[in-house]
């Protein structure tokens, strides 16, 4: 199968789809001879994903259960109270894959992906599944008495390979570094068959996208001529025989590989805050000068305050308090001697 838009794509490097089973698509709903109402659908599920490194060639293996178990069928059969043969037939009814449809088996098969200088692949198999929801009405005697379900899910041989290439750069990060600096600073995927061919891409503001490697100019989600992208792809192994379309943008370079831009922020000049704390550091300033001053003030006058007491009242020399001792001895003398 060449084109698959109902499975989960791949869509960045070393990462699987965020599910491993599609929605479920209905195809048909009818009713058998036997009176069984049937609803028919499919659905995609992933049974294979891995990573291959650039210049790395691998031959993928895979294997998966197709078909259905004669065990299964003859427990479903008895569910329903139908025989094997018409269930069987039921299952397969609105099919084209016959009756090899209910017969379980292994299929297994390879696929040789690489190697691809720079580029790193993320690989996905998907299988096709058919289910049926068979209902049946009971009966006790003449009267409905409830309705029995059985639901079936059947894989068939059809596979669907989502290969998602993208440079790699374990291998080639200073070449994708200077694409970038150049203003390819985005990704889109060339997609043709089942493969997704991510390339950087510059924005030309006016609507078109320039990609790196190719001449001329596109809109995302356009139909890329063959001739413009032969060159191109084919110096990548590829020669595709179906469109290639143009994606919409995975977004920007830095993004899609997880790197963290450092980017450089131009200062601009606001006085509005530096005034503030200028003058906030005045005022502490001011407020500090002005309490020291306070201080020397109330210092200076306490020593005046001092020095004038001290006139005022002048202390007694040790000489003076001496004589004023001997004073008083002379007048207890005098006065003893009276008596």
């Amino acid at each position: 199968m060449d084109f698959n838009d109902e499975v989960p794509r791949i869509t960045k490097p070393t990462k699987q789809a965020p599910t491993a089973v599609s929605r479920v698509y209905d195809d048909c709903n009818f009713v058998d001879g036997e009176g069984t109402q049937v609803v028919q659908g499919h659905y995609w599920r992933r049974v294979l994903g891995t990573n291959i490194p650039c210049d790395n060639a691998v031959t993928l293996t895979i294997s998966a259960k197709a078909g259905i178990s004669h065990a299964l069928l003859t427990e479903v059969a008895n569910a329903l109270e139908v025989g094997v043969a018409p269930l069987k037939n039921t299952l397969s009814l609105k099919t084209s894959i016959g009756d090899t449809f209910t017969n379980e088996r292994t299929i297994g098969f390879t696929r040789n992906v690489g190697p691809k200088p720079c580029i790193g692949i993320t690989f996905a198999e998907w299988q096709k599944f058919v289910f049926s929801v068979l209902r049946r009405q009971k009966y006790f005697l003449w009267f409905k008495s409830r309705v029995v379900e059985q639901t079936v899910d059947i894989g068939t041989e059809e596979t669907f390979a989502d290969q998602f290439e993208y440079p790699d750069p374990s291998c080639c990060r200073a070449g994708i570094q200077e694409q970038v600096s150049n203003g390819f600073d985005q990704i889109f995927t060339l997609n043709f068959g089942s493969i997704s061919f991510a390339v950087l891409a510059k924005d030309k503001q006016n609507g078109n996208f320039g990609l790196a490697g190719i001449p001329g100019e596109f809109r995302a989600g356009q139909v890329v001529s063959l001739d413009v992208v032969r060159h191109y792809l084919a110096s990548h192994g590829h020669s595709p025989q179906t469109e290639v379309r143009l994606s919409n943008s995975l977004g920007a370079v830095n993004d899609f590989y997880g790197w963290t831009e450092t980017k450089r922020r131009a200062v601009e000049w606001r006085p509005l805050p530096w005034l503030i704390a200028l003058g906030c550091t005045s005022l502490v300033v001011y407020m500090l000068r002005r309490t020291r001053e306070r201080i020397y003030v109330s210092n200076e006058e306490a020593i005046e305050g001092l020095r004038r007491r001290e006139m005022l009242f002048p202390k007694k020399t040790e000489n003076a308090v001496i004589s004023e001792e001997k004073h008083q001895a002379r007048k207890t003398e005098t006065a003893s001697h009276g008596h």
